[in-house]
């Protein structure tokens, strides 16, 4: 009978770490013979771990087999179940686990440890959601992009001179490449409601707009911001990405950006995995 399931990212990432445990015991044994045959010029062939050393890769892999058995045991993948008690059958006729070299001999690995990380690695990429990260940054070259549209003269009369101006005109633009791109989501917070300008939930990612004629008001926009995204508790959105449109050179994006952190521990991340990222647009002179 199946377990009840388990939560992939963690039970995986328990199996990789005794799998990497026993990978460095084996290299910082390797570690001390290379550096005494450079001396000596022992035979590679003589070479094998301490007694103690083998025991304990011993008792790491077969800790790593055991929870992989567990793990796949709980998500009801027979086939893959299958093959990995072979393969652990196979490691238990060796005591100490296989080690061999690779090319030129240059150090040696654990057979069974890369063999079972190949089945693992099959796993992880077929349960784990993959990241959104590279499509955010895709989504930040566009937002850079915009600029140039923005401030068109010719598509727009005049180039922006409020907030809402480049809301407006660079939402038209997402929504040529995001379907889903939507016009102030509702956001639920501890304390009251938080309206952001734009959301993309196929990118749990966020976007306000600030339009920043002065410098004085430019300084004022990160607390604005974050005095209402704090006690934000949802789990659609975990990425925000802050599009200041600037009339004048008054910061810059690095220091855009060291301000957000400094303030970003206000922010209720979901999951750990929140990130906030400015993006300042030079505009165009009033």
């Amino acid at each position: 009978m199946n377990s009840e399931p388990v939560e992939p990212r963690g039970a995986l990432g328990q199996i990789y770490d005794s799998i990497r445990e026993a990978e460095w015991v084996l290299t910082q044994r390797w570690d001390v013979f290379d550096r005494y045959r450079q001396i000596e010029s022992p035979s590679v062939d003589d070479w094998e771990p301490a007694t103690e050393a083998q025991q304990l890769i011993a008792r790491l892999m077969d800790e790593a087999f055991r929870r992989a058995l567990a793990f796949l045991d709980s998500r009801a993948l027979n086939e893959t179940r299958r093959s990995v008690a072979d393969l652990y059958a196979k490691a238990s006729q060796s005591p100490h686990h296989l080690w061999d070299f690779g090319e030129e001999e240059s150090s040696p690995f654990l057979v069974h440890a890369l063999e079972l990380r190949k089945q693992l690695d099959a796993v992880e990429v077929a349960l784990l959601e993959p990241s959104v990260e590279p499509l955010v940054s895709e989504l930040s070259l566009v937002l850079r992009r915009t600029v140039y549209s923005i401030t068109d003269e010719k598509a727009f009369g005049s180039p922006p001179s409020r907030e809402s101006d480049v809301h407006n005109r660079i939402e038209a633009i997402l929504k040529c490449f995001y379907a889903d791109c939507v016009h102030k989501p509702p956001i639920a917070t501890f304390l009251k409601k938080f309206e952001p300008d734009t959301g993309i939930p196929s990118l749990k990612t966020l976007i306000e707009y600030k339009f920043a004629d002065t410098a004085e008001k430019a300084r004022t926009y990160v607390d604005q911001l974050f005095a209402d995204i704090v006690g934000y508790s949802g789990d659609h959105y975990d990425q925000l990405i802050f599009v200041l449109y600037e009339t004048g050179r008054f910061f810059s994006e690095e220091q855009w950006t060291q301000a957000l952190e400094e303030k970003k521990e206000r922010l209720v991340e979901v999951g750990g995995q929140g990130r906030v990222r400015a993006i300042v647009l030079q505009g165009v002179p009033r």
